[in-house]
């Protein structure tokens, strides 16, 4: 998939970058033979060139075996008790957070490349979630966990996070953390 370079109908979050909004499902189903790509369009991609995929509050995602590139966020999800699953994907060269919110689901992917942020964000999730085999490297920061209530517990299982510009792999805040 080829993200344009600019936004003809100046609408969501950044007028200027081309975003996906889901307030149904969407599902990209690739093969890893043969994955889903979604980045810019033309031969010199940069940061920030495309916004990214959000999930609002009624959307759904299911992502296996895609490859997203060289946008803002990656995946901003904001329905933190819908159904948001993302597997055996990579996410490259983001300006701002690769992932951002609480996926139901967030195995087996690699993270990379990304700027100025922390490469996953996980916040605001309502219920207990488990991540497991994920690979960080080349980001300004790993991961940051936080905006969690003590009732609600998060388990990062057989992460790799290495050569974090910020020299920060990991920063953790607030209640319910299970383990790391």
């Amino acid at each position: 998939v080829w993200v344009a370079g600019t936004d003809g109908l100046s609408g969501g979050t950044d007028s200027t970058r081309v975003e996906f909004i889901v307030d149904g499902t969407l599902q990209i189903l690739g093969s890893s033979g043969s994955p889903v790509q979604f980045k810019p369009e033309g031969e010199n991609a940069s940061y920030g060139a495309w916004y990214g995929i959000r999930v609002n509050s009624s959307g759904n995602l299911n992502m296996d075996h895609t490859t997203l590139e060289y946008g803002t966020i990656g995946l901003e999800i904001l329905n933190p008790s819908g159904s948001s699953s993302i597997t055996n994907s990579t996410l490259n060269g983001f300006s701002y957070h690769s992932v951002h919110g609480c996926p139901t689901t967030f195995d087996n992917n690699e993270v990379k490349n990304g700027q100025n942020t922390w490469a996953v964000r996980i916040v605001d999730c309502s219920q207990d979630r488990t991540y497991s085999n994920n690979h960080l490297h080349d980001n300004w920061g790993g991961v940051e966990v936080r905006e969690f209530s003590a009732e609600v517990r998060a388990t990062l299982s057989d992460w790799t996070v290495e050569n974090s510009t910020n020299s920060h792999g990991a920063n953790i805040f607030g209640f319910g953390i299970d383990q790391v």
